[in-house]
Order: C-alpha cells, then structure tokens, then sequence
C-alpha cells in the first residue's frame, strides 16, 4: 500500500505559521520595539498571568498524557516514567531541606531550559522540511543543528560567565541572602569573551552555509517555515543576549530590557508552550489518541498540568509534609521540579526517527491500533483530578469573596476563619498572619498573637515576624524568650536594617541598652542616609546595660 502523502502544513498556513513558527511573537516584539514601555503599560495586568495558565500550563500536562495515559506509553517509557520521575520528586524533597541542592536544581533547571526550547525549533524545522519532500543529507542536517545549537551556547556562556556586564545573574528571592540562588560557574572574562565572540560568529557561518544549502534543493517559499523558526529562535535567545553580554544599548526595550524585565521572559514562555499545544494537538489527532478531540485533549492537558503545579504545594506545605523554609522556596522547588520532569519526559517521547511520531508527524498517517488501558484506573485519576481543581477553584473563589474583602481594612474574625478554612488547600498567606497576630497583640490578646505569628513563621521565617513574636514576648513577662526572638530576626535577614531597627526598641524595652545600641549602630552601617536611625541613636540614654550582644545575631 503506498504511504499517504502528507500535507505541507499541519493545520495551514496561518496557524502553522503564527503559533507553530513563531510568527505571533515575531509580531509582538516588533510592538514592543516600536512602542516600548507603552506597549507594556497598555496591556491589562490579567492578561499574562491568564495566558500562562491557559497556554503555559496545560503544556506540561500533554507530555504527561503522552507519557502515562495510556498503558503502551508507560510500558515503553518505564525508566522515564518512573525511575527518573522518583529521581526528580527524591531530589525535589531533598531541596527543600538543603539550600545546596536547591541551588543546584534551580541552577539545571535554568540553564537547561533555553535548550529544551532551541532542541523544539530544531526539530519542528525539519519536520517542516520533511513534510515539504526536501532532501536533508548528512551535511545540511549537521550544519542546520548547528545553528541552533551556538546559538543556545551563547546563551549557556551569558549566564555561566563571571559577574560583570552581561552575565545574567538569578537569586529566588528579593533579599540579599537568598537561599537558593543560580551558581553560575563563572567563565572568567579573559576566556568567556572571545569564546562568545566565536560562538555568535559560528552561529552566523552556520545558519549561512545551511541556509545556501537548503536553497539548492528547494523553492524559498519552502523554506519559509524553518526559517521563521530560525529567527523566532534568534529573538528569543541569541539576539537579545548578544547586544546585552556586548553591552551595546539599542534604543528597543525588548532588547535592552530582556534581563531586567521579567515579563519579556513570560511572554517567551506563552510564546513556547503555545507551539507545544499547537505540535502536540496535531499528534494527539494523527496517531488516533484516545480522547484526541482538540477541546477535550486541551481540556484534559490543562487538568494534568493544574495538577502537577498544585498539589505539591498542598503536599509539602507546613500541616503535611513540610520541607520548605519559606514559600518562596517551595515555590522555587516546584517550578525547578515540574520543569526538569518536562525536559526528561520530552527529551524521550519526541524523536522523529520514532516510528509513531514519523508517522504521524511526517507522513500525517495514523497508528489504527490502540493499546489496551485499565479504564476504571483512569477515571478514578481524572474524577479525583477534576475534584482536586474543583476543590482549588473554589478556594480561589473563596479567596477573592473572604479574604482579600477581609485584609483591606483588616476584619480579624472573619480573615482568620477564612484563613482556617483555605489552610488545607495550601491557601495561607504569611504576611495576612503576621498582621493578624500584631493585631491580637494590640488588643492584648497574646496567646491569639502568638498562634498566628508563630503559624506566619511557619510559612516564611522573615525579620518582621520575629520582632513581633518577641514584642509579644516582652509584654507576656518572657523576657530571654523575647531575646531570642530578636537574635532570630537579624538572623533572618542580617543585611536588612529595618530588622536590627525594630530589634534595638525591643532590646531598649528589656533594659539592655548594649544590644539596643548595637543593633542602631549596625542598621546605620547599612543605610547611613537614613537620618531616622541616626536620630534614634542620639537620643538613647547614655550608660550600659545587661543581655547579650545584639551582634551575635
């Protein structure tokens, strides 16, 4: 029987090309460019965050029904499946109790990712090719990897080089001692610069002689689509890095600001998790999937990817497993986590040599033979996924009719009993705590005080709470409690004066004018334009008094 001929498009050419080739985000950064931080400023603050969930998400959520829906699937994919899935989840908990393995995880996760989406260019460009009948020889084949293989490297070289102009530099927190930061190797400049001045120029020579060899065999209007992905790919990493780790200003925000604004990275990853669903929809439908319907395969992709980003925090939050120091760790952890899951899964199930994605892919042709799953298995998994988001849904709602309307003003009964009510959905919220446990202090309520800072410290351990707790210290007649308190706030943020500040009034209100007197001192080592400070150093009373040193913290 001869093979089907495959059509040059997998959904057609409008499609294919804006979210398959990248030509949406092409149109995108010519806007921003041209309109800089107006661009920015006139899109509503919702839309981003909506698109990740509705676009970002759900592609984590098609590799895992790729990988483990059906039975065929986990049997052949068993040592990616499990054995390095219990890899990552034993590293991700190990992460959570270790700064070091944090930063490592964060560190792969990060430098991994530019090439988890340089690889997926790489290979829709030749199955853009393939499908067009054009002859990819050896040579060609090798020259177009390496395109897009440099051009990932001077990605690798900017964030793995040593501090100073243009290396990208990370730390998952707003606080100079963050826990989990990038480790970047650091290339020293001497050897990382003319390195990057090569890299960009083999990227150049290579594009150039893939380019002239690809136009021999074919009509350009063929090379159309690799070589919307080729630039796609160029304003995505390559371009931006370059003129940034060059220091060499543009004028065009997009380009200027790819490492200081942030949203420039989001958009990049709507942009990719949208080529994701684009490629995985057409698959899920030409090899026959079960369920393969484009709002019932998006739906359920959507429902696996809410899972897997949620239900840790539920799992490893401080009434279950526990783990993270502060929620921003967990929330590190999970992102670096979910993410080098994707890249093991997807570096496994997508091969175009693959004998089902070639047919399917390449010849457009299905496989007519479905593998035999456990039904009952899996709608018992997706009736409790469905009930898990349906239980997240509504705390969210919960959230938006009862605690926010509860926070501004502050309504202490009803905020904590929403609060109570949300905690076993992971729904809890430090910084709503601690000003819950002040204003019970207020109110002399102590006890009360102590429960909710102590369950804010719970949830992050931050400078603020702890001078709090040892307020509520000082006034329950404990005053070595109230001491340590104050040793474990500076502790917490050594570097944030406001934290030695309050600490020194505390130390003031225990008598132990020494320790007060420091703390003032080292908050105005760390900010010496601040004429509040130095005021409050004037006028502490002269003499010395018992307790320990407040440097000690």
């Amino acid at each position: 029987m001869t093979a089907p001929t495959p059509s040059r498009w997998l959904f057609g050419p409008v499609r294919d090309l804006g979210v398959g080739c990248g030509l949406l985000y092409l149109a995108l950064f010519g806007w921003f460019a041209l309109a800089g931080s107006g661009a920015r400023a006139a899109i509503p603050g919702w839309l981003l965050p909506v698109l990740l969930v509705c676009v970002s998400t759900p592609h984590y959520g098609a590799t895992l029904l790729r990988v483990y829906e059906e039975r065929s699937d986990r049997r052949r994919y068993a040592v990616f499946a499990v054995w390095a899935s219990l890899a990552v989840f034993a590293l991700f908990a190990l992460g959570l109790r270790d700064a070091t393995v944090a930063s490592l995880l964060l560190t792969l996760y990060l430098t991994w990712s530019p090439w988890h989406y340089t690889g997926q260019n790489y290979g829709l460009a030749v199955m853009f090719l393939r499908r067009r009948g054009i002859a990819l020889d050896a040579t060609t084949k090798r020259w177009l990897y390496a395109a897009f293989a440099l051009s990932y490297g001077l990605v690798f070289l900017a964030f793995h080089a040593a501090k100073g102009p243009g290396a990208v530099q990370y730390a998952a927190a707003g606080y100079s001692d963050a826990r989990v930061v990038f480790l970047s190797i650091g290339v020293p400049a001497p050897i990382a610069r003319p390195l990057f001045a090569g890299i960009g120029i083999g990227t150049l020579l290579a594009l150039g002689v893939a380019a002239a060899r690809l136009l021999r065999r074919a009509r350009p209007g063929d090379l159309l689509p690799p070589a919307t992905l080729a630039l796609t790919q160029a304003l995505w990493f390559a371009l931006p890095i370059c003129f940034v780790y060059a220091g060499v200003r543009t004028g065009l925000e997009p380009i200027d600001g790819y490492v200081t604004i942030q949203e420039y990275a989001f958009w990049i990853a709507a942009g990719h998790g949208a080529q994701y669903l684009w490629v995985t929809t057409y698959y899920a439908r030409a090899a026959g999937k079960r369920g393969s319907s484009t709002p019932l395969f998006l739906a359920k992709s959507l429902t696996a990817g809410l899972a897997i980003w949620t239900l840790p925090v539920l799992l490893f939050s401080p009434d279950l497993l526990g783990g993270a120091s502060d929620a921003t760790t967990l929330a590190v952890m999970i992102a670096s986590a979910v993410n080098l899951h994707h890249f093991i899964l997807d570096g496994a199930i997508w091969k175009l040599r693959d004998g089902p994605i070639a047919r399917a892919l390449l010849r457009g042709a299905s496989d007519a033979v479905k593998s035999a799953t456990s039904g009952w298995g899996r709608r018992a998994l997706w009736v409790t996924a469905c009930a898990w988001l349906a239980l997240q849904g509504l705390g969210k709602l919960d959230w938006e009719l009862h605690v926010l309307p509860a926070s501004d003003p502050l309504d202490p009964p009803h905020l904590s009993r929403a609060l109570e009510r949300l905690r076993w959905l992971g729904w809890d919220d430090a910084g709503l705590r601690l000003s819950l446990g002040i204003e019970a202090g207020q109110r002399g309520e102590l006890a009360e005080a102590r429960r909710e800072i102590r369950r804010s410290l719970t949830l992050e351990e931050t400078a603020r709470a702890w001078v709090a707790m040892s307020h509520v210290e000082v006034h329950s007649g404990r005053p070595e409690a109230a001491r340590q308190a104050l040793l474990r706030a500076v502790r917490a943020e050594p570097e944030n004066p406001d934290a030695w500040a309050h600490s020194s009034q505390v130390w003031l209100a225990l008598g132990d004018l020494a320790p007060a007197r420091a703390a003032l001192e080292r908050a105005l080592t760390l900010a010496p334009a601040r004429d509040d400070l130095r005021q409050q150093l004037a006028r502490l009373p002269d003499g010395e008094g018992a307790g320990p040193d407040a440097g000690d913290g």
